[in-house]
């Protein structure tokens, strides 16, 4: 019995351990007045066959309040190079992140349709659009 309970602990331990980066990014996003943003891999990245889907490895969200795009990179440690493209006005902002998990980036609040592209330091490359 003792044994029996032992290994469910250390199972729960576990499963903590290994999902508490994804409760975190997404209890991150959750909050009221932010403007989720869907990041994907690039297209040019993506196989044509059958594959696992993949996981995101950056989370983001424009914040109204900050005038700020605040992301979180799930596995952190990575240098990341950001652009954002605001295909309505021409404006167009860069960012390096060094190596944090999570970053605020102030990119203004002009009105219009938004790209943007992070750079990790490994060659990934994901995408994501957004409004103001």
């Amino acid at each position: 019995m003792s044994q029996k309970l032992l290994f469910l602990i250390s199972l729960s331990l576990f499963a903590g351990v290994l999902f508490s980066p994804f409760l975190r990014a997404k209890e991150f996003l959750q909050t009221d007045g932010h403007n989720e943003i869907i990041v994907r891999p690039s297209n040019d990245q993506q196989s044509t066959g059958p594959r696992m889907p993949s996981s995101t490895m950056i989370e983001a969200y424009y914040d109204a309040d900050l005038a700020s795009v605040c992301a979180y990179l799930v596995n952190g440690g990575e240098t990341v190079d950001v652009e954002f493209n605001n295909l309505t006005t021409g404006d167009s902002f860069t960012f390096e992140i060094p190596g944090a998990d999570m970053s605020v980036m102030p990119i203004g609040g002009a009105a219009g349709y938004w790209t943007v592209t992070f750079t990790l330091s490994s060659g990934a490359v994901y995408e994501g659009e957004f409004d103001i």
